[in-house]
């Protein structure tokens, strides 16, 4: 049987991401994986659940949607994220 840690490493963690009315549309009319789920939130706002690994390609994705998206779970991921764009802004 394998242990929690083991299953978590390997199916990731639930990340849940909001995005906002601006990205909605772009995301929902993007190929992918058909078991992450989207969910309608406020008007024109979309939620999606992703059973994901924490990869480096994850937070490049995420960013790539500059402010039209947020992280809502789990902190770690959302710190990344505002790490990354402190970055930005200090570079730029």
């Amino acid at each position: 049987m394998l242990s929690a840690r083991f299953r978590q490493r390997l199916c990731g963690i639930t990340r849940f991401i909001l995005f906002k009315r601006a990205t909605a549309a772009c995301v929902r009319d993007r190929q992918w994986h058909p078991r992450q789920p989207l969910e309608q939130g406020k008007p024109g706002e979309l939620r999606m659940f992703l059973r994901v690994a924490d990869t480096r390609e994850l937070l490049d994705s995420i960013l790539s949607f500059a402010s039209g998206v947020r992280v809502l779970r789990p902190e770690s991921l959302r710190e990344k994220v505002l790490g990354e764009a402190a970055k930005i802004i200090e570079r730029n």
